[in-house]
């Protein structure tokens, strides 16, 4: 991107922003009648503004009204215009922020945003992608494009199936960003939106801490311990196990790299916004404060599954709580309205996801510990094998515990020091210090004892919001531990300790999202190729692709590895067309028949009967077949009706006619 198409498609954004999310978000922040400073009406108008701007956009497209989402928000923004507008003194207040404060989300973001902005660049004439964004990127954008242009969605790589068992709203608000700011994709998911995302996160973050401890200290320290604090994930290595994947060693993934994957970080923005409107409750009866937090967490489900269970369990079990406790039934009037609005984003899209955990307890530590690409430390494993064969059941007890210790403490690197407030706050705390603690536990649970079917290792996304929440309890900790220090050398000396160990993984991060060589690349012969199809073939049309094969992939033993042999739904989204397989681990986690698709697929590669070829495209829907380097067919591509209209000794594009 030139640097006039950046800032062309900086102010056009802006003004969506402004227009879309922030004035219908303002407008409901004002109906919960909270007293909040300059930088929390921000912060909330912007989060509730997220929440509401996707959920209507959801209802309208249901109910075949997509063109009526547009005009809705500009009549809105109209009203915000005319009727209300900040004070010159509290954007004042906005732009002259204190220092610490400042420095401290300014230097989160800047980590988190060093994550994302490279990827999707142009590199050697084509396109290059670091780390996960070859895979998980893709993936998105392509359900990004698919949303853009149809409602209710296909999956795009597994053509003519709905999208199912995917809850698609963090891809649906992106989706519809694009289509009201025409932003290339590419540049929206890599770049603009974290832009915004990763500073929005961290200014929830403080404000909330903020609140809550009435510090600004520990608020920036909370900052601090959920987005820049990485796992020990390298501590391993220097007693000669672990290995170089210092990020998940302990399966755990760091806040810090939240917007890797965005609906996690989404639904983090969303969290906070519920957990700021949940400290704020006002005293009085205020029925549209209730329907207002009721959204935000209710819908908090079809951004990330995982947090929205989380959130509603916590809820049921606090309200309960409260109610015969203290006969106050605010807390369970809130999970009632937010299961409504659950169910509402949920069941739309969930098909066959009862009984979609299967109970495997330790699964996560048992495989920690012998998998070459964690902890690595098969002695551990041998050592637990000898216990149970000679029944020895105190000294494998003590092993486990050991064991334990390493999976939970390896996760939370120098958080493990808010064990202390932790217990503290769960005896003499007030509703949200339990409330937090609960959420924590509710979020840490699961994972110990289930795992996922089809990906055992999805179910892992739970204890992401356990290690999240616990920051906050860090923090707390951390700021107790320089006030006892009486002298301020050795206050330096702390700070200095606990940035050396808090560091190492984050930094291995950055620097594997930043790396001379990118991790994958879509090279130019096929940018062009894509770009051919995209434009010379219907919306609807079904591309045919070469099955994707584990063992070419394999043959790069160092990258950038071709996007042609990478598994996600790259043509999809490049074409802007659905394609009859794509991403084959997108079909196993979402449950679809991909093994019966698969050998269809390969059968027809290996079929020399151009009687079943044809048949086979004309079943099937097929309009392209999209072929590179030396891929090919065994049966003559003339007898089956294949015609050739694009070659460019990479990429090679047949066009079939559909007669028999």
């Amino acid at each position: 991107m030139i640097i006039t198409d950046f800032f062309f498609y900086l102010i056009v954004f802006s003004l969506v922003i402004l227009a879309a999310i922030f004035a219908p978000g303002y407008l409901l922040m004002l109906k919960t009648k909270l007293k909040l400073s300059p930088l929390e009406k921000i912060s909330l108008s912007l989060s509730i503004g997220i929440v509401f701007f996707t959920f209507i956009s959801f209802i309208f497209s249901h109910l075949h009204l997509r063109f009526l989402i547009f005009p809705l928000f500009l009549l809105i923004f109209l009203y915000f215009l005319i009727r209300y507008r900040l004070k010159r003194k509290e954007i004042r207040k906005i732009w002259k922020p204190e220092l610490l404060p400042a420095l401290a989300i300014g230097f989160a973001s800047l980590i988190q945003f060093a994550l994302m902005f490279k990827s999707g660049t142009s590199y050697q004439g084509g396109l290059a992608f670091w780390g996960v964004h070859g895979y998980d990127g893709i993936w998105h954008t392509s359900l990004i494009s698919e949303l853009a242009r149809n409602f209710p969605p296909q999956n795009p790589g597994f053509a003519g199936e709905a999208l199912r068992n995917y809850h698609f709203l963090a891809d649906f608000f992106m989706a519809q960003l694009h289509n009201f700011s025409r932003i290339p994709i590419l540049d929206l998911y890599f770049r603009f939106l974290p832009l915004l995302l990763t500073v929005l996160l961290n200014l929830l973050i403080f404000i909330f801490v903020r609140a809550w401890s009435k510090s600004k200290k520990i608020a920036c320290w909370a900052v601090f311990f959920t987005s820049i604090v990485g796992s020990f994930g390298y501590l391993p290595q220097l007693i000669g196990h672990g290995s170089n994947n210092w990020e998940t060693a302990f399966w755990g993934v760091q806040p810090a790299s939240a917007f890797l994957n965005p609906p996690f970080a989404l639904s983090l923005i969303i969290l906070m916004a519920g957990l700021f409107l949940l400290h704020q409750k006002p005293k009085k009866n205020n029925k549209t404060y209730y329907l207002i937090i009721s959204l935000v967490l209710g819908v908090l489900i079809g951004f990330k599954v995982y947090a929205g269970l989380i959130i509603l369990t916590t809820l049921l079990l606090m309200g309960i709580w409260q109610l015969l406790r203290k006969r106050d039934k605010s807390i369970f009037i809130i999970f009632f309205l937010s299961l409504i609005f659950s169910l509402i984003v949920y069941l739309p899209s969930s098909k066959g996801t009862a009984g979609f955990m299967v109970f495997e307890p330790w699964w996560f530590i048992k495989t920690m510990v012998q998998a070459p690409d964690r902890l690595n430390w098969p002695g551990l494993e041998l050592r637990r094998q000898t216990y149970v064969l000679i029944n020895d059941f105190i000294s494998l007890g003590l092993l486990q515990a050991f064991v334990f210790s390493i999976f939970l403490i390896g996760n939370l690197g120098i958080r493990f020091i808010g064990f202390f407030p932790f217990a503290k706050r769960l005896l003499k705390g007030e509703v949200i210090d339990r409330f937090l603690i609960l959420a924590s536990l509710v979020a840490f649970v699961p994972p110990i004892f289930f795992v996922q079917k089809a990906v055992p290792w999805n179910s892992i996304q739970f204890m992401y919001y356990s290690i999240f929440l616990f920051s906050f309890f860090a923090a707390l900790a951390f700021d107790w531990l320089l006030k006892k220090a009486r002298f301020l050398f050795l206050k330096l000396l702390i700070i200095i300790v606990f940035v050396l160990l808090a560091l190492p993984s984050t930094l291995k991060a950055i620097y594997w999202f930043n790396a001379p060589t990118p991790t994958t690349i879509l090279e130019a012969g096929e940018v062009e190729g894509l770009e051919f199809l995209r434009k010379n073939s219907q919306k609807g049309e079904i591309i045919f692709t070469f099955p994707y094969s584990p063992y070419e992939q394999r043959k790069y033993k160092e990258p950038p590895v071709p996007m042609t042999h990478y598994n996600s739904p790259y043509v999809a989204f490049f074409t802007e067309r659905r394609v009859f397989l794509e991403d084959q681990n997108a079909a196993t986690i979402l449950g679809y028949d991909l093994e019966n698709r698969l050998n269809q697929e390969m059968a027809f590669f290996k079929t020399d009967d151009s009687l079943a070829a044809k048949s086979f495209l004309i079943l099937n829907d097929i309009s392209y077949l999209y072929l590179v380097d030396d891929q090919d067919l065994v049966v003559d591509k003339k007898e089956i009706g294949l015609k050739e209209i694009f070659d460019n000794q990479k990429v090679r594009i047949y066009q079939f006619n559909g007669k028999i």
